[in-house]
Order: structure tokens, then C-alpha cells, then sequence
């Protein structure tokens, strides 16, 4: 009896050390879930702060962004109506490098920001909230833009000093969409021998660059309407893309935009070498156009409208082999915005309504 009870009292104690054991693996357990739901709560909500933060502050940048563009404004109206001692003073607050410099006479600096704020009457504090830093420039290597399919832009081709030349750039891996960068091109074997063939739009793929319209309409110093009668000042070229067994290169040569088919209309579309491949960037088909000569100063636009597909585009002007800057034609913007600590930084081109000549 007594080895009976000795044996009842073993099993009590190895079921008390198992309800021990379970319930600290319980607890232990519980502990690390709870943990584990705490933290992912609270980095799900550093999160969202993250986020609401970033575009606090982008919203930030945008509002230096819209005050640049009334300092430009400004800075024209100052140019077109007061005299030139205070023209040449807001070109130069304009055109500093100073952070906010430009906006004198359209935003007060605070501590060296300029705090944003959502409704007037809004305290310093009611939002921290501010733009940091606001440069512009007003002179810029090249101009920017896309074009759907089909519809087209106007560029002023005004440069800080002579040029005889523009440089065309066309479409990107942006235009292919889905990642793609290979490019879809005719091969010159296919084009020799006959008439450059054109497309149906539902048969003209998608991964190929857009067919080039580019028009040029230009004046000398003096202007008379039937100038433009003339086929070296109001001239159009297509250019056709195609893949050629020579490398593509920039060093490509001009084409004169006076040898276009506008009064010769049995001329076929310029052939242009693209690349392949842009799967490094860039744009994929490239050609330099050659101006023909006016008179004295010259005042000239470019007309461009991509044929079958959207196209991604730049604009370069030159004088021989050196890059002549555009003049106050697309100023480039550059603002950094914050939010409490977090900090976004944006650069946007801007256009003038007024900047074309007709």
C-alpha cells in the first residue's frame, strides 16, 4: 500500500509539472503574438505617417513650385513695363542661385523656409509645413515634352544667341509601356527600291517610333506675309524611322529642313537610324535638322506631330557643333518641400502662354 501511494504521488507531480509547462508555453506563446500584433501595428502606422508625410511634403514642393511661377510672371511684367535698372535687378534675383532668391516680392522667408499653410488666418505653427529651397532657371539646354498620337506641339526656337541647327529626339521605353525597351524597326533592306510604305494605325506597331512630322515656319528681322511663301521659311519633313546594318550614333549627319516635300510633293519622308535596343535609356530615334539662313535675327517655331504612336520628345538647338541655350522658352523649376522632418524634392518645366509669337 504504502509503494501504491508513492506512485499516486509521482503521477500528481509529473501532472502538475505538465499543467506547469503548458501554461507557460501558453503565456510564453501568447507574449510573442501580442508582441509580434504591437509591432506590426505600430510599424503599419509609422507607415502611414510615412506616407501622409511624403505627400505633405510634396504638396509642399508644389506650393514653391506655383509661387516660381508667379515670380516668373512678376519678373516679365517688371521687363515689359518698368525701366530697365529694375528689369535688370529682377533677372538677376531670377536667375540667382541663392534658395528662394528668385521669389523676392511673392513669398516671405521664415527662418530661411517658407512655411505653407492650408487657410488664411492659419498660424506659423498650425501646420509644419514648408518649402525649403525654390531655384529657376530661366535659360535651358533643351525642351521637354510628349505628344499623344496624332496631335502636336509648337516649340519656339529662341536661343540665348545664333543657331543654325535643332537636334529632334523621339520616343522612349515610356511611350512602349510595359517595360519594354526593345524597339520594332523596318530594316533599310525593306525600304530600298521602293516607296516608303505607310500604315493603317491598328497595323503599325506599338513598339515602333512614331513617323516625325516636323514643321518649320520662320522670319528674318524684316517680315513680309509672302516670306512664307517661301520654301526655306516654311518647310515640312517627315521623318521615318528604320534600322540600318551601320550603328546608330550622334554623329549624325544634318538634313536640310529646306529639302522637304511641301512643293515637291513626289520627295519621300527622310529615312532616320534608331536604335534597337533603349534599354538604357534615352530616346530611340535621333536626327539633327539644318535651318536654312534668314535675314538678321531670326524668329522661328517648330511644329512636330508624331504620327501612329504617342512619343516622349526633346529639343536642342545648336550653332555648327555648339549647344546654343533656349531663352526664357521652357524655364526649369526646382523645389524641395517638407514635411516635419521628411523632405521631397521635384523639378518641373513650365511654359508661358504668351510665348508664342502668333
Amino acid at each position: 500500500m504504502k509503494g501504491k501511494g508513492v506512485i499516486n504521488h509521482m503521477k500528481k507531480y509529473h501532472k502538475g509539472a505538465v499543467s506547469l509547462f503548458i501554461v507557460i508555453f501558453t503565456t510564453l506563446l501568447i507574449t510573442v503574438i501580442t508582441v509580434s500584433f504591437i509591432r506590426l501595428t505600430i510599424r503599419s502606422e509609422q507607415q502611414s505617417n510615412t506616407v501622409d508625410l511624403s505627400e505633405s511634403a510634396l504638396d509642399s514642393a508644389q506650393a514653391g513650385v506655383e509661387d516660381a511661377k508667379r515670380a516668373i510672371l512678376r519678373y516679365e511684367t517688371i521687363c515689359a513695363d518698368r525701366p530697365a535698372a529694375e528689369c535688370i535687378a529682377a533677372r538677376a534675383l531670377i536667375d540667382s542661385t541663392t534658395c528662394n532668391a528668385a521669389l523676392s516680392g511673392v513669398a516671405v522667408e521664415t527662418n530661411g523656409e517658407v512655411l505653407v499653410r492650408q487657410n488664411v488666418g492659419d498660424t506659423a505653427t498650425a501646420l509644419d509645413q514648408a518649402y525649403t529651397c525654390v531655384t529657376i532657371t530661366r535659360n535651358t539646354d533643351d525642351f521637354l515634352g510628349t505628344i499623344p498620337a496624332d496631335d502636336s506641339k509648337t516649340v519656339p526656337l529662341r536661343g540665348v544667341s545664333d543657331f543654325d541647327r535643332v537636334r529632334i529626339e523621339w520616343f522612349t521605353s515610356s511611350n512602349i509601356g510595359g517595360g519594354e525597351t526593345n524597339v520594332n524597326l523596318q530594316t533599310l533592306s525593306s525600304l530600298t527600291g521602293s516607296t516608303i510604305p505607310l500604315y493603317q494605325n491598328t497595323n503599325y506597331p506599338k513598339q515602333r517610333p512614331s513617323v516625325l512630322r516636323a514643321q518649320l515656319v520662320q522670319v528674318g528681322s524684316t517680315f513680309r506675309i509672302d516670306d512664307i511663301a517661301n520654301q526655306s521659311n516654311a518647310s515640312t519633313i517627315f521623318l521615318y524611322p528604320y534600322t540600318d546594318s551601320l550603328p546608330y550614333s550622334d554623329s549624325i549627319v544634318p538634313i536640310d529642313f529646306a529639302d522637304g516635300p511641301r512643293l515637291t510633293p513626289t520627295k519621300e519622308p527622310k529615312k532616320v537610324i534608331c536604335r534597337t535596343s533603349i534599354a538604357t535609356g534615352g530616346y530611340a530615334c535621333s536626327v539633327i535638322l539644318k535651318l536654312p539662313a534668314v535675314s538678321g535675327q531670326r524668329t522661328a517655331m517648330l511644329h512636330l506631330m508624331p504620327l501612329y504612336n504617342a512619343s516622349d520628345f526633346r529639343v536642342q538647338l545648336y550653332n555648327g557643333s555648339t549647344l546654343v541655350k533656349f531663352s526664357d522658352v521652357q524655364p526649369s523649376i526646382d523645389s524641395t518641400g517638407r514635411a516635419n522632418d521628411l523632405f521631397r524634392r521635384v523639378q518641373v518645366r513650365v511654359e508661358h502662354p504668351d510665348t508664342y509669337p502668333y
